[in-house]
């Protein structure tokens, strides 16, 4: 887990676990921020982007620099991500989604889902979306909160149940 400000760091850890537990605290808000962040990600560390506005060149070259000064960031993991979906990468996406969503990144989760609800680049998999989206919820994920509202407002895959979607 990450350090806080003012822990000191066990002498005995390795330079590498110190890096990545620096590497995930709070880096200063990057120009993957800036093109790239989920407007209604709570870890987003700049106003955000709507999905259909990202710019992918911008975006990719910048998400790209970001991931490789912090390989273990969780959203600039994402933030690479959105970018690889938004240019219809779908394997990379789901990769990059994959790893974020293991640093930490519930955003990540979310999204990882809606490429498993419409089959982008995988079989569709209505079950496993769904899983992916209530564990997400339950995180208190505002994407993952709404997505799962209007799976079960339409029944999309499941039932509709109205008490579910509100």
């Amino acid at each position: 887990s990450a350090l806080s400000s003012g822990q000191a760091v066990n002498s005995r850890q390795s330079s590498e676990e110190t890096e990545q537990q620096s590497d995930v605290s709070s880096p200063p808000v990057t120009e993957c921020d800036r093109l790239a962040a989920n407007p209604a990600d709570p870890q987003r560390k700049a106003a955000g982007v709507r999905f259909d506005k990202i710019v992918s060149g911008p975006a990719s070259w910048a998400c790209e620099q970001a991931n490789r000064q912090y390989p273990n960031n969780p959203w600039l993991t994402y933030q690479l991500g959105r970018v690889r979906h938004h240019d219809k990468n779908y394997v990379a996406a789901i990769a990059l989604y994959e790893r974020a969503s293991t640093l930490g990144s519930k955003s990540a989760l979310a999204n990882l889902a809606i490429v498993y609800l419409n089959g982008l680049g995988v079989p569709r998999d209505t079950a496993r979306a769904l899983k992916m989206l209530e564990d997400a919820a339950a995180q208190d994920n505002p994407i993952a909160e709404t997505n799962l509202g209007m799976l079960y407002a339409a029944g999309n895959g499941v039932g509709v149940d109205e008490k579910e979607a509100v």
